[in-house]
């Protein structure tokens, strides 16, 4: 794995659990901010050929590498 590859999972893995966070704590707005970082990472990924999953209920999931 790459290192960009792994910032890229520590940073979606960190951001979804901070979203997870602030769905469970009623912060909109954190839940709107860490939403969108998410999106990102996840369009930074495949721009990239890291495929990325949507998270399942019981947690983050990231998926191995294309290409």
């Amino acid at each position: 794995m790459s290192s960009f590859e792994e910032s890229l999972r520590q940073r979606l893995a960190a951001t979804r659990q901070a979203l997870a966070a602030a769905q469970r704590d009623g912060d909109h707005f954190g839940v709107q901010t860490h939403a969108s970082e998410a999106e990102e990472l996840e369009r930074l990924g495949a721009a990239h050929g890291v495929v990325v999953t949507p998270e399942p209920a019981d947690g983050p999931a990231v998926e191995g590498e294309a290409g």
